[in-house]
């Protein structure tokens, strides 16, 4: 068991310079603009958007060109061979402890994070990235050393997306496969570190058209994200716990979806909480600058500048509600707010929770109201954050902390909303350890060309009678669902093979159950759960428990054509056999043809032939005129409440993302267990 520190401490300041953001801002006229791997844009700038950096003397100005951007309105596939890459992952990799100096102090001025957190926690899991994307592609060019012909996969960060690490795996899980990868980026957080990303790729030798940058000025200036939650169950190590969850708080200074903004805490705990965050908050109470190399060792961190506003009028609506205010100092963080209850108005009130350094602490009579909490809160972002590409991919995670192995799993089978779940993880650990398991995750084969997710806009101009209307048929869907999830996929897949017209596509629906078992096979399939612990612990990781792959419920699908394309089909027909519903959402401007309905009344036979008493639940697939625009069914869908509803198409004039797969048509929850206790308790 752990001692907490009654007196506060002395954390010596190294500051750490910021001369390589200057320069390399200062050889690019302080601006970000369109970049690729043969250089600047030169494309006309259409628009500039001034931005503000920690530390950094002058303005950066954001550059934003619709000329750029419309070159990869309709990608084109590129030559990428294997050997080059394998060479410019070398480089990057042998580059990345150097290079990942030069990001943090993007990061830093961006964000207002601190360089002593990114150096201590951020930076091992960034060359750990780098090193396993190139032990995949080594692998890889074994099987297929030729160059391979691929269309740029886009990838779209949010405007209120600040997890640049995130990001970084997502880019190195294309390269590894040898993807190109365009970056069509929104967030005004992440411009800077992401153009300095791009200068390190360059740097690394890497090959044409790999990479592309594209700032997009859909900049919603809502500081909110989904967020994370603990929860402390009788009996816990509540010294690891308390320690784990305040520095946890401070992570990222509360910036991305990992930050802890509702604990959960046994009543019996609750008292003897609240003393030990006390304490270890009001121990070191100074704070060095985000440009101390020791503020890791802090247990406070400074709230950065774009987020005080809100932040304040959050905590004046906790005191209003009589919340208790726990900081070290009016100024920094992290911020506890102990006192309310689930049902207080401030709760209730808010939309959704700001981003920052703080966390509510709500107390629990049983595990079983708990868990309802837990479900609660993750329903409630899902209805103000919205549906979509980019919600479904983002980590929301969940920790559990109790020393009754038996009790955690039996709570973590039941968690839901949850793609990360720990148990007795502290955050950091859970992160890297989360991020390295998703690059090591194998590819899907098979991409449907289809429709592009909707990603802008999702908070404006709701129409109430549309979404209304759209909650009461997914709704209506319930029943069906639950029963078709839970019939196998070899039997849902038997429902169409032996029809004529679908029996051309039953190798692509084959194909997504083997990337169903390749998102879930562990990055080594030899080794025993023994090297997997050994593995963990020696590289300071959580190990990878298990992980199991949930339809993700009513899918869709907005219509941008009355035609009954193939992709439309493949589409279709991919969702229900991985064990969703589907509703084909036709905007008020579309009818959908006769060919249309002729389709999914034979997709309904079939379904109805195999269980009648399926059928009496509803159809499976069902035409659903609207009265909106596609804008106005994707705004509609953004504002249910309904767990799992996920929107696969977009208007035309959308951003495109990834094709559709099984990373769509399904989600993944990963576990990861804690190896030899808390590292924050020793």
């Amino acid at each position: 068991m752990s001692s907490f520190a009654t007196s506060p401490l002395t954390i010596p300041e190294i500051s750490h310079s910021m001369k390589a953001l200057q320069d390399l801002l200062d050889e690019n006229g302080c601006e970000i603009r369109p970049l690729f791997i043969s250089g600047r844009s030169q494309d006309k700038i259409d628009e500039k958007v001034e931005l503000r950096l920690s530390h950094i003397e002058k303005p950066v100005n954001i550059c934003f060109s619709s000329d750029a951007r419309a070159k990869f309105q309709k990608p084109i596939s590129v030559a990428v061979d294997f050997g080059e890459v394998v060479n410019f992952l070398k480089k990057l990799s042998a580059n990345s402890s150097s290079d990942f100096d030069l990001l943090a102090q993007a990061l830093v001025g961006s964000l207002e994070v601190h360089f002593g957190d990114l150096a201590a926690f951020d930076k091992s899991t960034y060359v750990a990235l780098t090193a396993k994307s190139l032990d995949f592609a080594e692998r890889a060019k074994l099987i297929d050393a030729c160059a391979c012909q691929s269309k740029p996969i886009p990838l779209y960060i949010s405007p209120f997306d600040n997890d640049f690490l995130h990001v970084i795996t997502r880019v190195l899980r294309a390269f590894a496969r040898c993807k190109p990868v365009v970056i069509y980026c929104a967030s005004l957080r992440l411009m800077v570190p992401l153009f300095t990303f791009m200068y390190c790729v360059i740097n690394a030798g890497a090959p044409a058209d790999i990479l592309s940058f594209l700032p997009l000025n859909k900049v919603d200036k809502k500081n909110s994200y989904f967020s994370s939650v603990q929860m402390i169950m009788n009996p816990a190590d509540l010294d690891s716990a308390t320690r784990a969850i305040v520095k946890s708080a401070t992570y990222q200074a509360g910036t991305t979806s990992w930050r802890p903004t509702i604990v959960l805490v046994e009543q019996s705990y609750e008292t003897d909480f609240h003393n030990k965050v006390k304490s270890l908050i009001f121990g070191a109470t100074q704070v060095n600058g985000a440009l101390n190399e020791n503020s890791h060792l802090q247990c406070n961190c400074g709230i950065p500048s774009y987020l005080k506003e809100d932040l304040e009028q959050f905590f004046k609506l906790a005191k209003c509600d009589s919340g208790e205010i726990v900081r070290p100092l009016d100024e920094t963080g992290p911020v506890f707010i102990f006192g309310l209850t689930p049902a207080a108005s401030m709760l209730d009130k808010s939309k959704f929770f700001p981003l920052g350094p703080y966390s509510i602490v709500l107390p629990f009579r049983t595990v079983n109201e708990g868990l309802k909490l837990a479900k609660y809160f993750s329903d409630r972002e899902a209805r103000f954050l919205g549906a979509g590409e980019y919600t479904s991919c983002a980590p929301k995670s969940a920790t559990i902390w109790t020393e009754n192995s038996s009790l955690s799993l039996q709570v973590i089978a039941k968690l839901s909303g949850y793609n990360v779940l720990g148990v007795n993880c502290d955050v950091n650990r859970l992160a890297a350890s989360f991020n390295l398991s998703e690059c090591s995750v194998a590819s899907p084969s098979i991409h449907l060309s289809g429709l592009s997710v909707p990603v802008n806009e999702v908070f404006l101009n709701v129409n109430s009678n549309a979404a209304a209307d759209l909650s009461k048929t997914i709704s209506a869907t319930e029943k069906l669902f639950e029963a078709w999830k839970k019939i196998s996929f070899e039997r849902r897949l038997a429902v169409f093979a032996s029809h004529q017209e679908f029996s051309s596509l039953i190798p692509t629906l084959k194909q997504l159950n083997y990337d169903s078992l390749g998102q879930m096979a562990p990055s080594s399939s030899h080794l025993t759960l023994g090297d997997q612990l050994n593995c963990a612990f020696s590289n300071k990781r959580l190990c990878l428990l298990h992980k199991w792959q949930n339809p993700c419920g009513t899918v869709t699908i907005t219509l941008k054509s009355t035609e009954l394309l193939p992709i439309l089909k493949e589409l279709v027909l991919s969702a229900i056999v991985l064990g969703n519903v589907v509703v084909l959402a036709v905007p008020k401007s579309n009818t959908a043809s006769e060919e249309v309905f002729n389709f999914c009344n034979t997709v309904n036979k079939l379904v109805s032939s195999f269980s009648p008493a399926l059928a009496s639940f509803g159809p499976i697939v069902q035409v659903k005129q609207m009265e909106v625009c596609p804008k106005g069914i994707s705004s509609a869908l953004s504002s249910l409440s309904i767990p799992g509803t996920l929107c696969v198409s977009a208007p035309e004039d959308e951003v495109l993302t990834t094709g559709v797969s099984v990373r769509n048509l399904c989600r993944f929850t990963s576990v990861f267990w804690s190896v030899g206790g808390d590292l924050f308790a020793n």
